[in-house]
């Protein structure tokens, strides 16, 4: 799995995620309820997730989040949130995932782990953030089907405190700095040094958050 600097992990627990799905029902009747006195039902849901499925980790699981491969190669820092509609996919021998301290992943996004995905701590990953540590597209150049190509693993790595706009594409092989912001619809297909604001497709630099002694952001 690629290497990135961040705090300790912890593996999901297959009897604790399968006390979520019996726990479903009252969970969202619970919301239901602490819902009448102001609180926000989907975020009390998706703390009692997190509760059940974490313990005192303080993880917060939305709905429709789903884990593929041995839960022991899929591991979460303190504080994470996924924010529902989510696939991570841990398949392979080289597959794994992990996701550091504090990083959040938004609304329908992917993360192919086969080749080994590991996301630092304090990340956003926007809406739609599609993330590949595999491919087989033409590997064999010599018209064999596209369904029938050799799949080709290679680790994506994302350092601490990275952005990732809504729908970017990091593709296998890649690995991002520290304090990086990839622009919403960017596919990355090269690696990128620390603090990079990166847009476009393929990606490409256009400054570094670092200049001229401030932080700047992307839209």
């Amino acid at each position: 799995m690629p290497q990135a600097v961040m705090s300790s992990s912890y593996p999901l627990r297959r009897g604790r995620l399968f006390l979520v799905a019996l726990c479903e029902p009252l969970i969202r009747f619970a919301a239901g309820l602490i819902s009448f006195i102001g609180k926000d039902s989907y975020g009390v849901e998706m703390r009692l997730r997190g509760i059940v499925l974490g313990g005192s980790l303080n993880w917060r699981i939305g709905r429709r989040v789903q884990f593929a491969g041995p839960l022991s190669k899929i591991r979460f820092g303190i504080d994470v949130t996924l924010y529902g509609n989510t696939y991570i996919d841990a398949n392979g021998e080289l597959g794994g995932v992990s996701i550091g301290r504090g990083t959040s992943v938004d609304h329908f996004s992917v993360l192919y782990g086969q080749g080994g995905l590991n996301i630092g701590d304090e990340c956003a990953l926007a809406a739609g953030v599609i993330i590949y540590a595999q491919t087989n597209q033409d590997i064999v150049r010599d018209g064999t089907p596209v369904s029938r190509q050799p799949t080709k693993y290679a680790p994506v790595s994302i350092g601490n405190d990275c952005w990732i706009g809504a729908g970017a594409r990091v593709l296998p092989g890649v690995s991002i700095g520290p304090g990086c912001f990839i622009g919403a619809g960017a596919v990355v297909l090269d690696s990128l040094p620390d603090f990079s604001v990166a847009v476009g497709i393929p990606a490409r630099i256009i400054r570094n958050r670092h200049e001229n002694g401030a932080q700047t952001g992307v839209r």
